[in-house]
């Protein structure tokens, strides 16, 4: 659920710079408002579906819990995307952190350089005013 927000965040994100680029929306402030730069976004997102993870740990959740979700879910993939929100378990947040750490560590060098580009680093400075 989340990350249909996410993917629409990233969208908004990519036209906007897309906006700046093409001049038709300045970049200066004005009157004291905000500058407006392009930004450079790094996407991660989990490499395992969610929903299958939580549904794996569904039986951790109190009964009551359980029962609440079968009963506003139509499917399978609704309750276990559900669950995955609901479910703050020991063992499946373990799971979460674990795949979290898993995926970054995979990811490593695109995230230094990512976070640790000279070029970025220049663009998000913010510029001085005398």
């Amino acid at each position: 659920m989340f990350l249909d927000h996410l993917a629409t965040d990233i969208e908004h994100l990519e036209r906007l710079n897309e906006l700046l680029g093409n001049g038709h929306i300045s970049e200066s402030g004005v009157d004291g408002c905000e500058r407006m730069r392009p930004l450079t976004q790094l996407l991660m997102t989990p490499s395992v579906d969610l929903g299958q993870l939580a549904e794996q740990h569904q039986r951790d959740m109190p009964y009551l819990i359980q029962y609440f979700v079968n009963g506003l879910a139509r499917d399978a993939a609704s309750c276990s995307d559900l669950s995955s929100y609901l479910l703050f378990t020991s063992n499946y947040t373990r799971a979460l952190i674990d795949l979290g750490y898993n995926d970054a560590s995979q990811r490593i060098d695109e995230i230094e350089s990512f976070l640790y580009s000279p070029d970025e680093w220049k663009a998000s400075r913010p510029e001085r005013r005398n």
